[in-house]
C-alpha cells in the first residue's frame, strides 16, 4: 500500500509540474485572429474574421527525437505529452484497489500509435461569423480568396460569434477577399448598369449588385487607360428562357457544354434531357421549353447552371482584342480579387466571360 501511495504522489507531482507551461502560456493565447469586417448591405448585421488555429502537437518518432543530455544545471523541461502520460498513470493508479492487477490491452503489442498528419507550411484558417440577428439563421456562405478560389460553407448562425468552418484555400489571415451570403440572408439588390466614358453596354439586360458594378467600372477604367478604347459588354443577366435557348443552340452545334459549366451534375441533367428530346424528334421550341423547366427547377433548389441567371456574370466582346489589348484586360481583372476570366473565343459566339464574386 505504501508503494502504491508513493507512486500516486510521484505521478501527481509530474502532472502539476508538466501543466505549468513555459511563460505561463495558455491555449487561448495560441489563436491569432484578424480584425472584424462588416458585410455590405443588406447583410450588414453580420461580421466576419479569420483565425489561425494553433498547430496540433505532434510527438516525434523515437528515431527523429533529438538526443538532449540532461544535467543538474539544465533539467528536462516538462512537456504536454509528459503531462498527458502522467495524468493517465495517475488516473489508473487512483482507480486500482489493493487486489487490482494491471493487464496489457488485447493486441497492444501489435498496435502502433497513430501519428497525426501535419503540414507546417500551410496553417489552418478558420472563419468566424458574428451575427446580430436575434434568431437562428441557416445560411450558405461563399468565400472568395485573393487567388480567385471560391469555397462554399453551409452554416447555422446564432446570435453572437459562430465558428463557421475552415477556409481550405486560405494561407493567411488576410486571404479572404470577399464574402457573400448566397442563401438565408437578406436579398442582395441588383440594379441596372449603364455605360459610361470607359464602357459600352450592348447587353440586353446588364444588372449587377452595387459592389460588382463598381468592380466592372474599375476594370473598364483600367482597360481604357491602357488602350484608350472602351470595354464592350455584350452579355449580362440572363433569365431561364434565354439560358435555355443558348444551351439548346450550343448542343445543336455539337459543343461540349460539360466543359463550359462548373456544376457537372446540373449540366449533365440538361444534356440528357436534350438528347432524349432529340431522339423523340422534338421541335426546337419544345426542347427549349423542356430545358427551361429543368433550369427553373434547379434554381428552385438553389442550383444555378450559370452565374448569368443570378446577375453574377458579364460577357465582354473579344473579336477586336489582340495582343496588348487582351493583356490589358487580364491585368485589369487581376486588380479585382474574386473576378475570374474564362476564354470562350472558341465558341460560336466568341467572347470573354467574367465571373463576379
Amino acid at each position: 500500500m505504501r508503494e502504491r501511495w508513493a507512486a500516486w504522489c510521484a505521478a501527481a507531482g509530474v502532472v502539476l509540474g508538466a501543466l505549468t507551461l513555459e511563460g505561463g502560456a495558455t491555449a487561448a493565447d495560441a489563436r491569432q485572429c484578424s480584425s472584424w469586417r462588416a458585410l455590405a448591405a443588406p447583410n450588414d448585421r453580420l461580421e466576419f474574421r479569420t483565425c489561425r488555429l494553433p498547430d496540433a502537437p505532434v510527438a516525434p518518432d523515437a528515431a527523429d527525437a533529438p538526443s538532449v543530455p540532461h544535467t543538474a544545471d539544465a533539467p528536462a523541461a516538462p512537456t504536454a505529452l509528459t503531462a498527458l502520460t502522467a495524468l493517465t498513470a495517475l488516473t489508473a493508479l487512483t482507480a486500482l484497489t489493493a487486489d487490482d492487477e494491471v493487464l496489457p490491452s488485447e493486441g497492444a503489442a501489435d498496435e502502433a500509435p497513430a501519428k497525426p498528419s501535419s503540414d507546417p507550411a500551410k496553417p489552418v484558417i478558420q472563419l468566424d461569423i458574428r451575427s446580430a440577428y436575434p434568431e437562428t439563421r441557416a445560411m450558405r456562405v461563399e468565400l472568395t480568396t485573393r487567388s480567385g478560389a471560391i469555397e462554399i460553407l453551409d452554416v447555422s448562425l446564432t446570435k453572437g460569434i459562430n465558428q463557421a468552418g475552415v477556409c481550405v484555400a486560405c494561407r493567411d489571415l488576410t486571404d479572404i477577399a470577399a464574402l457573400r451570403i448566397l442563401e438565408g440572408g437578406e436579398p442582395e439588390p441588383v440594379r441596372q448598369v449603364a455605360g459610361n466614358a470607359h464602357m459600352e453596354v450592348l447587353a440586353r439586360d446588364l444588372r449587377l449588385t452595387d459592389p460588382n458594378a463598381e468592380r466592372l467600372k474599375r476594370i473598364a477604367a483600367s482597360y481604357y487607360k491602357a488602350t484608350r478604347k472602351r470595354l464592350v459588354v455584350t452579355g449580362g443577366y440572363r433569365p431561364p428562357q434565354r439560358q435555355a435557348e443558348l444551351m439548346v443552340d450550343k448542343l445543336k452545334r455539337g459543343e461540349d457544354i460539360v466543359l463550359l459549366y462548373e456544376n457537372k451534375a446540373a449540366v449533365g441533367e440538361i444534356r440528357a434531357a436534350y438528347r432524349a428530346g432529340v431522339a423523340q424528334e422534338h421541335t426546337r421550341k419544345r426542347l427549349v421549353r423542356t430545358i427551361k423547366d429543368i433550369i427553373e427547377a434547379q434554381v428552385a433548389r438553389g442550383v444555378y447552371i450559370s452565374k448569368h441567371l443570378r446577375a453574377g456574370a458579364v460577357d465582354v466582346r473579344s473579336w477586336d482584342m489582340v495582343g496588348p489589348m487582351e493583356q490589358a484586360l487580364r491585368d485589369a481583372i487581376k486588380k479585382e480579387p474574386g473576378v475570374t476570366l474564362m476564354d470562350e473565343r472558341k465558341s460560336a459566339e466568341p467572347h470573354f466571360h467574367l465571373t463576379m464574386p
